[in-house]
């Protein structure tokens, strides 16, 4: 598991069917927040890509109750997390 013992959490928005509403953001901040396109996008300190279609990152292990809960909570289902 990449030498770390870790397991990482590749979490992807789909940027086309979010709605901006923040949830993910108030439950999970230390990953998610509202870009200047009032989307959500992944913070730059876990982010790996982000464009108009889609934002993605890795989380440690640390963070995937975080971000399993916003990922359930979002109203459009717009949240994928996937064990790496």
């Amino acid at each position: 598991m990449n030498g770390d013992l870790m397991a990482k959490y590749k979490v992807t928005i789909d940027k086309v069917t979010c709605i901006g509403c923040g949830l993910c953001a108030s439950i999970c901040p230390d990953v998610f927040e509202l870009g200047e396109d009032v989307k959500a996008r992944i913070v730059e300190a876990h982010r790996t890509f982000n464009d108009d279609v889609k934002a993605e990152g890795v989380v440690k292990e640390a963070l995937s109750n975080c971000v399993k809960d916003a990922e359930s909570s979002c109203p459009t289902t717009s949240i994928t997390v996937k064990e790496e």
